[in-house]
């Protein structure tokens, strides 16, 4: 699995009725009001947002957790 275009990461995270709060290339996401897990937001110069598969698997694991 390799990195995913932000927009679907932040349609996932939506799904799962979760909010994000971004600030610059780092995210918290927070779900009834608590903190759930933060990512991070990589882009090459000129290239696309894309997250990281670890981030991924951090908030699915914190969704199945909670």
């Amino acid at each position: 699995m390799g990195p995913i275009p932000e927009r679907e990461f932040v349609r996932l995270i939506r799904s799962h009725g979760c909010n994000i709060v971004m600030n610059g290339n780092h995210g918290s996401i927070y779900r009834d009001g608590n903190f759930l897990t933060g990512f991070a937001v990589s882009h090459k110069h000129g290239g696309k947002r894309e997250v990281k598969p670890v981030y991924v698997r951090q908030f699915l694991k914190a969704i199945r957790e909670g």
